[in-house]
């Protein structure tokens, strides 16, 4: 999957996009291995991370001067559900999520689990067949 953001500063500037290939997890700070280059104090290295997490998209902040999520701040080490739309801060930048591509070839097979907006356990699974089963022999019971 890939992810594409844009990226301005606080100051006003003029927003870059750029293109995350997330087939593994992105970090981006002021380090020299950082696709989207940071500066200032209170940036680090390694600041946040977007990664693909159970089918859906996460962001973890690993700093510690802190990193924020449509205004509120995340707890370190812990990663958040990001939709399209939302807004990543680092001291000094906006993040904004723009879209999330997936990487399968057009017209490729996709099947009812992948259009979900999250994924199910085995578990989870069976209780939603039983519940839908269930709930079709309540109607059939109501109709005659």
């Amino acid at each position: 999957m890939r992810l594409r953001v844009a990226v301005k500063t606080k100051a006003g500037s003029s927003a870059q996009s750029y293109v995350l290939n997330l087939a593994r997890p992105v970090a981006l700070g002021r380090g020299p291995e950082s696709l989207v280059s940071f500066d200032g104090d209170e940036v680090s290295r390694e600041h946040v991370s977007f990664a693909i997490s159970h089918g859906r998209l996460v962001v973890t902040d690993l700093s510690s001067n802190g990193s924020w999520l449509n205004r509120f701040r995340l707890n370190p080490n812990q990663p958040y559900l990001v939709n399209p739309g939302d807004l990543v801060e680092v001291p000094g930048y906006e993040i904004a999520v723009v879209e999330l591509e997936d990487d399968a070839p057009a017209g490729a097979s996709s099947g009812f689990a992948k259009k979900l907006p999250f994924t199910l356990s085995g578990t989870e699974k069976i209780l939603l067949a039983a519940t839908l089963a269930v709930i079709g022999f309540f109607i059939l019971y109501l109709r005659s």
